[in-house]
């Protein structure tokens, strides 16, 4: 790490003075030491994880707390707190540590401590900014475009212009009608720690010409209480008044960017995807790219999950698109989120959308399950899928591979071959086995009343099932 770079030299001018403070110590009075109180300018192999670096910090705080804050834990604290980035609470304690008059070394220490950590910083700060701009032309290449205004990597800039050269590029990505890319710039921004309220002002701009017109006034409105100054408040108040017109002109405006990120979004995964030039108020974009956006589900799932992100970065709520995206999910082996997605799809108001939910999630559980085989007797197989059910809360429902695995557990009588009776039978047998595998679970754990567990033994249900059905 760059950290331990910068403190190479202080480490090796301050190993002599440490480690005669241990002999001493071993010599003198013997003490007990935690591998924290040690840590201090010491190697990083004990602070090479993010989790041990919290470890030791926690550590540090309790042995201040315990034993009073001395010199040598406040410097092993800034020390810490250094690594951990936290570079004005870590000059904090140094600033004090380095006017000590009552100890030389402390206060030496710390003056190189605090000559360190500007390096440190600018170090750090230099490294987030080049990894800032290679997410932000990675994040532009996506959509086939180039910025042109951000900094060579050797040319350094400050937060306030770094601001204004995303902004410009922001701008410029909305009027080429693409709206998306310009969030993602200020989003990528954001989350490195460049903070400010006209960037928050451009993204609610951004989400507007997205048609998320709520979504956009809501961010709006949080900044208007903020009182961030004239010009700022003016802009917002006219993005404001602009958006609840709610024109036609920007009903089409957002059909033309949905057309042209999803043209992009089909390109960029070989999809040759073309969508009418001249857009009019019956144009349905939406419609036109889930048409294709469905109709390339096998051969192009790539193509098809992009084109579904479109949809929904326009239409965030839209059942049909969020279905879509589960199945592409599915189609690309991505099963666990496919089945988030449809997950959240199975609480849906809609019936005909949950009841389609819960069919495609108990479609993967199964196609996952394998097939039954000398080492997999199929009941294991469906007591495997049981389970996997109801890890998602859901009962498993009867399809056409539950169905096969069902009959070579107990093969129906011969005068089951009327259709509806034989979808009865077998369901009713599904039924059976989720019930002895959750009244077995219950078991297991002592979680089933005592009486019960007596008055019914296992395999009861399943001898009195056919009959009740």
């Amino acid at each position: 790490m760059f950290f331990d770079q910068l403190l190479a030299k202080f480490r090796t001018n301050s190993a002599k003075r440490i480690g005669n403070k241990q002999t001493g110590a071993q010599q003198g009075e013997p003490r007990s030491r935690s591998l924290t109180e040690q840590a201090h300018l010491q190697p990083n192999e004990n602070f090479n994880t993010k989790r041990k670096l919290n470890t030791a910090f926690i550590d540090i705080e309790k042995a201040i707390q315990s034993e009073g804050p001395s010199n040598e834990l406040l410097l092993k604290k800034a020390d810490l707190l250094l690594r951990k980035g936290k570079f004005h609470q870590a000059r904090r304690i140094l600033n004090e540590l380095s006017q000590s008059k009552n100890d030389s070394k402390a206060s030496n220490s710390a003056k190189k401590l605090l000559k360190l950590s500007q390096q440190l910083q600018q170090k750090t700060s230099a490294n987030k900014t080049n990894n800032l701009f290679e997410h932000l032309n990675k994040t532009a290449k996506k959509y086939h475009q180039k910025l042109l205004d951000l900094p060579q990597a050797e040319n350094q800039c400050n937060d306030f212009e770094l601001t204004q050269q995303i902004r410009k590029e922001a701008r410029r990505a909305r009027t080429t009608e693409l709206p998306k890319l310009s969030c993602e710039l200020i989003e990528l921004t954001l989350e490195a720690g460049h903070e400010s309220p006209w960037l928050l002002h451009d993204k609610a701009i951004s989400l507007s010409m997205m048609g998320q017109r709520e979504k956009a006034l809501s961010l709006l409105e949080e900044l208007k209480k903020d009182r961030t100054g004239e010009k700022l408040n003016k802009s917002i108040q006219k993005n404001i008044d602009e958006i609840k017109k709610n024109s036609k002109q920007n009903q089409l405006k957002s059909k033309a960017c949905l057309a042209k990120q999803s043209v992009l979004a089909a390109k960029a995964k070989k999809l040759n995807f073309q969508l009418p030039e001249k857009i009019n108020e019956r144009t349905n974009i939406k419609a036109l790219v889930f048409k294709q956006a469905r109709a390339c589900l096998g051969d192009n799932p790539q193509a098809c999950l992009s084109l579904v992100d479109s949809i929904l970065d326009y239409f965030p709520g839209d059942l049909a698109s969020l279905q879509l995206k589960g199945e592409a999910l599915a189609e690309l082996k991505q099963n666990d989120e496919a089945i988030q997605i449809w997950k959240e799809l199975t609480h849906s108001k809609t019936e005909k959308v949950a009841k389609k939910a819960r069919a495609l999630i108990s479609l993967v559980l199964t196609q996952e399950a394998g097939p039954v085989s000398a080492n997999r007797p199929p009941k294991a197989v469906i007591s495997s899928l049981i389970k996997q059910h109801l890890q998602y809360n859901l009962v498993p429902e009867l399809n056409k591979e539950i169905s096969e695995i069902l009959l070579k557990i107990e093969p129906l009588n011969s005068d089951s071959f009327v259709p509806e009776l034989r979808q009865h039978q077998l369901q009713l047998h599904l039924n059976t086995l989720t019930i002895e595998f959750l009244e077995t679970h219950l078991r297991e754990q002592g979680r089933l009343n005592p009486a019960a567990a007596a008055a019914q033994k296992p395999g009861t249900i399943r001898k009195t099932g056919p009959k009740a059905g």
